[in-house]
């Protein structure tokens, strides 16, 4: 039994005097006047938009489906002839709510908290009734059949993503006072042409395209735009924050007046080439991202410094010439871009950053030139390259030296690389007294692992995923030892620490301890260290056993 009810709230927070639990699976429409406040909408409304089900498919995908026979009936829900009190801002409603319609009280400015949007993914929202004082949109992205919208003249910002794929939205006329137009707020909508009020003092549109009041930054652009092809007009300086986000271009011309190209600027998996002149000294991270069918990229020769994931997702991007400009570029540039085969760095290069491990898919290198003029990059940068067996380092580098094919300091004391993550055995060179970061992480079929008496260092994850390392000698110089060297190493059974004075385990936490997740390794020591081992409050807590000196 499902129907419609009508309320007069004399008093706000007293809705759920008026709807009993037994009731609130089955009201189909309704509508509320008079007062309410947040104690309704989170003690009651919540609880009646609330949809039953549960995530389905490939887990990556997140795809939830409505179990629709059980969830809540509320369809419905009329709130225009109410006034929110303690507070301007609409609070949080609904986990995957089944509205069709939903229409705000009088008194919010605001219709999403931050970070916290109730109508996301609303599959089946088709309209949305905005009262008279709203200041900032936020919380329809995945709204898919939203296509019928009133928009208040009080409005001013949209924030990010604020309609990102509500696909039926056709039409969204830009009022006079809208100063903040969020990055990707209108992504993958049916817009073809903007409307900006022509009294706006902020933005204009050129030919439906959203542009600052002076046309030098170019804010949005409509996702459903008619043409494959756009020009961005002459004397455009600054391509905005996700401004072509999901349009369906497949090339664009970049006039020499840009210099300034925002981060998520180009998320088009439509696009297929961009020439990005030489004005441009700026790109901003995962300008690129999700360009699946992007093939060819030409860079800019005057731009310093390559933010994260400029070619994250662009899948069939075979090789990208790094200009000799670029001093220091984020290594998720060459890790997170699986389809790259050649990635083609230059003199000039000092810098390939992050230090912190990012998970990604096989990379297809063979090889890989390190230039002269690099000083530092991660340990783990080739950590999945199973086709990279050997390093092309420059010989003049003055950093560092290639010795049997891995990395070493210029000096001979830290081991900074290893390629052939496919590799069973190998040998730290005699004298080195330090393995960098991520040396070995993910070498997955390396069974042995030789270590001279030099080392005193082993750094953060060193061996992580070595799921083939059953044993492992320390030797008796080793002072420091990362927590996490050894985590995930599945068969790992036996190390041998050979160092008199229990080494310092650095980076632990008090939520995890030193071979934590690995359960049947055996640490053997020299038995007159046994004492000082055991009152180690990190090396307590793994199973000790003395050998004699």
């Amino acid at each position: 039994m499902q129907y419609e009810k009508t309320i007069h709230l004399e008093k706000a927070g007293t809705l759920a005097k008026f709807i009993p639990p037994s009731e609130r699976y089955k009201i189909f429409s309704l509508k509320v006047t008079g007062l309410i406040n947040r104690d309704d909408v989170e003690r009651v409304l919540d609880e009646m938009c609330t949809s039953e089900g549960d995530y389905e498919g490939d887990p990556e995908d997140d795809i939830w489906v409505s179990d629709i026979e059980h969830s809540p009936r509320l369809r419905y829900l009329d709130l225009s002839e109410s006034q929110f009190v303690g507070g301007n801002t609409f609070p949080y409603m609904g986990w995957y709510p089944l509205l069709e319609y939903i229409a705000f009280p009088q008194g919010i400015e605001y219709t999403s908290e931050k970070y916290n949007s109730g109508f996301e993914d609303a599959s089946q929202l088709k309209t949305v009734v905005l009262p008279d004082g709203i200041k900032t949109i936020d919380g329809f992205s995945g709204c898919e059949e939203l296509s019928n919208i009133n928009i208040p003249a009080s409005l001013e910002k949209i924030e990010s993503l604020a309609f990102a794929f509500c696909r039926k939205l056709t039409a969204f006329p830009i009022p006079r006072k809208v100063n903040y137009i969020g990055g990707g707020a209108f992504a993958q909508c049916g817009i073809t042409s903007f409307q900006v009020d022509p009294d706006n003092p902020y933005f204009t549109t050129v030919e439906g395209v959203i542009f600052t009041k002076d046309c030098k930054t170019l804010a949005a652009f409509p996702p459903a735009y008619p043409s494959k092809h756009y020009n961005i007009p002459e004397g455009t300086e600054t391509i905005g924050k996700s401004a072509f986000d999901n349009c369906n271009l497949d090339t664009i011309h970049i006039p020499d007046t840009v210099m300034k190209i925002d981060a998520w600027a180009f998320d088009c998996s439509g696009l297929r080439e961009v020439y990005i002149p030489d004005s441009v000294t700026e790109i901003g991270e995962l300008c690129f991202r999700g360009s699946s069918n992007l093939e060819s990229i030409r860079l800019p020769n005057n731009i310093h410094t390559l933010e994260a994931q400029i070619f994250s997702g662009c899948n069939n991007l075979k090789e990208v010439d790094i200009p000799a400009s670029v001093k220091k570029m984020d290594v998720t540039n060459i890790v997170w871009s699986e389809s790259l085969e050649h990635l083609y760095l230059h003199n000039g290069l000092e810098e390939i950053t992050n230090d912190v491990l990012c998970l990604y898919k096989p990379l297809k290198y063979k090889e890989f030139y390190l230039p002269k003029t690099l000083r530092s990059f991660p340990g783990w940068l080739f950590y999945n390259c199973h086709d990279l067996k050997d390093f092309n380092l420059d010989p003049e580098n003055p950093y560092m030296q290639s010795v049997n094919g891995a990395i070493y300091s210029k000096d001979m004391k830290k081991l900074l690389a290893v390629p052939d993550c496919l590799r069973k055995t190998f040998s730290v060179a005699t004298g080195v007294k330090e393995i960098g970061d991520y040396v070995f992480a993910n070498f997955s079929q390396l069974e042995e692992v030789t270590l001279p008496d030099s080392i005193e260092c082993i750094g953060h994850r060193a061996f992580n995923w070595c799921h083939s390392l059953k044993e492992i000698c320390l030797p008796a110089n080793l002072k420091r030892l990362d927590f996490r060297a050894f985590e995930d190493c599945k068969s790992l059974e036996r190390i041998v620490c050979l160092a008199p004075k229990p080494p310092l385990l650095t980076g632990s936490n008090p939520h995890w301890h030193f071979l934590n997740d690995c359960k049947n390794v055996t640490v053997v020591i020299l038995r007159d260290s046994l004492p000082l081992y055991q009152a180690d409050e990190g090396w307590k807590q793994v199973k000790l056993i003395p050998i004699e000196d």
